[in-house]
């Protein structure tokens, strides 16, 4: 093969009857099979309505076709759902009160009211000021301080362990007595933003308006189902590389972002290939 051909496609591989593009999978010039890709890859609850740059960061993990920039970039600005939500923004300033050393070391608290499904009414979000990941749990807007401190240990400290300061707002369940005592114990120093000021908190700020933007477009016309979609939109986030750090939550605290592909590979076990059929039309 003459050098100038050889050079040309050194970065084309074949691979398990995959023809391969720098490991990630060429798409055929076939207008169905990118729709579906860019359907999925910005469309789905896993992926949840992502802008141009991290829809096409999520689709070239995994897939290349040529001019898939220009693709992305008319796919997200041609979505109904995206151009209703860009009306529902609002710019928060963001305001750390030192730069956290690592992930998980500087924690933001703050509750987003929502209406009543399953016995809870609100979502507490937790976020990692350094990694920007973020954790959702759904709870009651009457959780007391010992309600609080057993969801974090529940959800956020057996992941991540006891962050070295808290960051929240001065409502009466973080500034109770018992909380404070918790946070002595462990060793937390609290360092509660301006009360009850909108824009004190940038980091759980700007999160609570992309959770719900992220939630507009899935739950049921009476907004009864919130909660069923919490994980996925949990996961879309952490999945998306941010702005900030030009990294996804994933990849600055677990090292790799999760791999999603929608090329199931059959396992050669018929009730295990239907489930894994089952799991990827789900998200």
């Amino acid at each position: 093969m003459p050098h100038n051909i050889a050079q040309k496609f050194k970065d084309y591989t074949i691979q398990e009857g995959l023809l391969l593009y720098q490991g990630r999978v060429v798409v055929p010039d076939e207008p169905e099979i990118k729709q579906q890709l860019l359907s999925y890859f910005h469309d789905s609850p896993a992926s949840g309505h992502q802008g141009r740059a991290q829809t096409l960061e999520l689709i070239s993990c995994h897939y290349y076709w040529p001019a898939m920039k220009f693709h992305v970039n008319c796919y997200v600005e041609s979505c109904e759902i995206c151009q209703r939500s860009k009306g529902h923004a609002h710019n928060y300033a963001l305001n750390l009160l030192s730069v956290p050393a690592g992930p998980w070391e500087d924690i933001s608290y703050d509750f987003i009211v929502k209406f009543k499904c399953k016995g809870y009414d609100s979502i507490l979000v937790v976020v990692d000021c350094f990694s920007k990941m973020m954790h959702l749990i759904p709870c009651k807007v009457t959780a007391t301080a010992e309600d609080v401190a057993q969801m974090f240990l529940e959800h956020v400290w057996k992941l991540h362990w006891t962050p070295k300061r808290t960051v929240s707002d001065r409502g009466t369940t973080f500034n109770s007595k018992f909380l404070k005592a918790l946070y002595r114990s462990l060793q937390i120093t609290p360092s509660f933003s301006t009360a009850y000021h909108p824009q004190s908190d940038g980091q759980t700020q700007i999160k609570n308006q992309w959770l719900e933007a992220y939630l507009r477009p899935f739950i049921n016309h009476r907004q009864s189902d919130w909660v069923d979609w919490l994980p996925l939109a949990e996961f879309a986030h952490n999945n998306a590389r941010s702005k900030a750090t030009g990294k996804s939550p994933f990849e600055i605290v677990y090292g790799h972002s999760p791999v999603i592909s929608l090329l199931l590979e059959p396992t050669g076990l018929p009730i295990a290939d239907d489930r894994a059929k089952q799991l990827a039309e789900t998200i």
